[in-house]
C-alpha cells in the first residue's frame, strides 16, 4: 500500500498530520524506516513497548539491528514494496529487538511514503502483536474434547469449531452418521452450548 504525500522529505512527512494520526492512534506498534539508508526514524509508544525500548532512548540505528527480525535478509518486506514487486499483504514474522533476547510473534504490513513526484520518502511498518492470538490457537489445538466428546485429532478440533459456530443459532440441526458415532454426544454439545441450554 502507498500514499502519497505533498511532502519530499521524511522530516517533513514526519510532521504531516495524516502520518502523525496513523503512527499515534494505531494500536499496532509502527516504526518509521528511511528507505534509503534503512534507519529506523521513528517508532510509536506501542512499538516501544512491544519491543522492548523506554520512551526516552533514541533509537537511530539501522532497522535490522534494532528489529532483528527474521526475516530481515530474505523476504524484507520493505525491499519487496521498494522493488515494485508483489509484497505480501502482511506477513508474519518474529522480532527479537536489538539485544536479541526479546521474542515477539507478530503480523506485519508495509505503508510506503510517497512524494509528489512518485519517489518514496519512508516506509511505515506496522505490526500487531499475536502474543495473545497464538496462545489462543495453543489453547484450541491442546484442547481434548466438548462436553463429553473427546478428541485431538484436526477432524475433531474441526468439528468442535462447528458445533460452536452452529449452537448459537435457533435452527434445525440434521446430525447424521452410523449407529454408535455419537450421534447423542453432538446433540448433547450442541444443546448444551446454546441459548437453549438454559430453558
Amino acid at each position: 500500500m502507498d500514499i502519497t504525500l505533498q511532502e519530499n522529505t521524511i522530516e517533513a512527512a514526519l510532521a504531516n498530520p495524516l502520518v502523525v494520526a496513523l503512527m499515534e492512534r494505531t494500536s499496532d506498534g509502527c516504526i518509521v524506516i528511511d528507505p534509503e539508508t534503512r534507519h529506523i526514524r521513528h517508532m510509536n509508544p506501542r512499538a516501544r513497548e512491544l519491543l522492548g525500548y523506554s520512551a526516552a532512548e533514541k533509537i537511530d540505528c539501522l532497522c535490522k539491528s534494532s528489529l532483528n527480525s527474521t526475516v530481515c535478509v530474505q523476504r524484507c518486506p520493505l525491499t519487496a514494496a521498494l522493488g515494485g514487486g508483489a509484497a505480501e499483504p502482511e506477513l508474519e514474522l518474529v522480532y527479537r529487538g536489538l539485544a536479541g533476547d526479546k521474542v515477539l510473534h507478530a503480523r506485519a504490513r508495509i505503508i510506503l511514503v510517497r512524494a509528489r513526484d512518485g519517489r518514496p520518502i519512508a516506509g511505515i511498518e506496522l505490526f500487531k502483536d499475536l502474543t495473545e492470538h497464538r496462545a489462543l490457537q495453543d489453547e484450541r489445538e491442546d484442547r481434548r474434547g466438548l462436553h463429553g466428546i473427546i478428541g485431538r485429532s484436526s477432524s475433531m478440533q474441526n468439528l468442535f469449531s462447528l458445533v460452536e459456530q452452529v449452537a448459537p443459532y435457533e435452527l434445525p440441526i440434521l446430525i447424521t452418521g452410523e449407529s454408535g458415532v455419537g450421534k447423542e454426544r453432538v446433540a448433547d454439545a450442541l444443546q448444551f452450548n446454546s441459548d437453549r441450554s438454559a430453558a
